[in-house]
């Protein structure tokens, strides 16, 4: 795992690297793209400045609370349709289909009911996380090994006991997937309808840096965003490695 992070650190270095000295030669257009250290020092002269720390909020609170939603609600679901195998079997061709549906259709509709405000930016995050947890925790269940149930049954566990005590630590490493991916979805979602759609946060930023052809603005609202993305996606990583650790699934 050391190495492979070595690897991956030395590919970025290299390429930003690559990218850097394309940009200072002329090899690459700077109307197009800025060197990567002007990117940096643009970053750090905004976060020093703090002249988006109110959109970073906005857009990362929407991100908290809409992966947040989608875990609790996908997971609720989830449980329900495998325990219920008829809605499940009536559930399962829209929950095949859903992603084929553009979501940001439904910002509108989200709009006129709730106003223009971070309301349909986290619902439209929402869906676009909550069925993939929903899949995972089904699938999760589906895993559960027979063995684990026929011992459940022999030591007189209830149907409540069975659930907690049984399926749901069994399924864990297949929901903690469901959880990476609510929160991509989420941050897609949220980034996504902040630069097309809404009139604030720090994808209607970045959009009105690219439209107002402020290159060194925009990359480097791009990069604090990679950053603060590449953070959040560590964490759910190392929370992840624990406990498949703990549950010996990984060394």
């Amino acid at each position: 795992m050391k190495l492979a992070g070595m690897l991956r650190l030395g590919f970025i270095a290299l390429c930003l690297g690559l990218l850097e000295i394309g940009c200072r030669t002329g090899f690459v257009n700077r109307f197009a793209i800025v060197p990567p250290s002007e990117m940096a020092v643009g970053a750090w002269s905004i976060l020093l400045a703090g002249t988006y720390n109110v959109e970073l909020f906005q857009t990362f609170s929407s991100i908290l609370i809409a992966g947040t939603c989608a875990v609790v609600l996908g997971f609720l679901i989830g449980a329900v349709l495998h325990a219920w195998p008829r809605g499940r079997r009536a559930a399962d061709p829209y929950l095949a289909a859903f992603y084929a549906i553009p979501l940001f259709v439904f910002y509108p509709t989200f709009i006129l009911m709730f106003g223009l405000n971070r309301v349909p930016i986290i619902l439209v995050a929402l869906l676009k996380g909550l069925v993939v947890v929903i899949i995972s925790t089904m699938d999760g269940l589906d895993r559960v090994p027979g063995v684990q149930l026929k011992v459940a049954r022999t030591m007189h566990l209830d149907a409540w006991r069975t659930t907690f005590l049984v399926k749901l630590p069994s399924a864990i490493p297949y929901f903690l997937g469901g959880v990476k991916f609510a929160f991509a979805y989420g941050i897609l979602g949220v980034l996504g309808s902040e630069f097309i759609l809404a009139n604030h946060g720090i994808g209607y930023e970045i959009s009105y840096a690219f439209n107002d052809f402020k290159n060194i603005r925009m990359y480097s609202l791009i990069l604090i965003v990679l950053v603060l993305v590449l953070a959040m996606n560590a964490l759910l990583s190392s929370w992840e490695r624990r406990v498949l650790k703990r549950r010996g699934l990984i060394d």
